[in-house]
């Protein structure tokens, strides 16, 4: 069993990110630029905590902490899962850490 604590950053990770739009998540993972995975995810989640489920057991498949870059016109919304409640921005953890991508209004920006 993988503990927690043993899981860490390295170069052959799994990079993944995250374009939110309103009504959709695309999901891509890579690894060493190919596709591990993609998703495109309806939005809201019908559980909160989906999304930051997803994306944790990634990390446990993986063996690896996961680093997800989010792309997105503003901060994420809690509604989405990733932050407290009335916290907008997404905390790290032991299996994943999270780096904030503002989209120019007039450029969409996709990891596809």
């Amino acid at each position: 069993m993988i503990q927690h604590h043993t899981l860490m950053r390295s170069a052959d990770s799994w990079d993944t990110s995250l374009d939110i739009t309103p009504g959709l998540i695309e999901l891509l993972v890579t690894e060493q630029r190919r596709e591990v995975l993609y998703a495109r995810l309806p939005t809201p989640p019908t559980h909160p905590r989906a999304l930051s489920f997803i994306l944790e057991g990634l990390a446990l498949w993986n063996g690896k902490r996961s680093c997800v870059v989010i792309y997105a016109d503003k901060v994420v919304h809690p509604s989405l899962g990733l932050g407290r409640a009335g916290d907008e921005w997404p905390g790290d953890n032991p299996l994943v850490e999270y780096m904030f991508v503002e989209r120019s209004p007039h450029r969409r920006e996709s990891g596809r």
